[in-house]
């Protein structure tokens, strides 16, 4: 079987065309799937981004969170609990009672006082000036 030589060009032609159209399909596919490499790195990329954002967010609330933990563990320890409010509430209420009873003594005495100068002034009968 002898081949001419047209039908050796038309076959050459042939892979050469199949190796040209492959080549062209295999570029345009390589195209695209790096166009999708590119699309997809850059929402990892955002993703990322948005990741550390929001890491940064949480690490400062956590910070003030301990802040305040730290201030409230501070208070509680320099505030007065119940019972000394009530055991500071009771002395007072003693020293309040104790000053009033004081006071009334020497309500009592200015006015024994006042009576003792009454009497004395009605005994010598000398004015006395109130």
């Amino acid at each position: 079987m002898l081949l001419s030589i047209g039908t050796v060009v038309v076959g050459c032609i042939r892979i050469i065309g199949f190796l040209f159209g492959f080549s062209l399909a295999s570029a345009y596919a390589a195209y695209h799937l790096l166009d999708e490499y590119k699309t997809a790195s850059a929402a990892l990329q955002a993703s990322v981004e948005e990741l550390q954002a929001s890491t940064a967010k949480v690490t400062a609330h956590v910070r003030r969170i301990e802040a305040v933990e730290k201030d409230l563990k501070t208070l509680s320890q320099h505030s007065a609990s119940k019972d000394d409010l009530s055991r500071v509430r009771a002395e007072v209420k003693k020293l309040y009672d104790g000053l009033h009873i004081e006071f009334l003594d020497l309500r009592n005495h200015v006015w024994g006082m006042q009576q003792d100068l009454h009497a004395l002034a009605k005994k010598e009968a000398v004015p006395v000036r109130e």
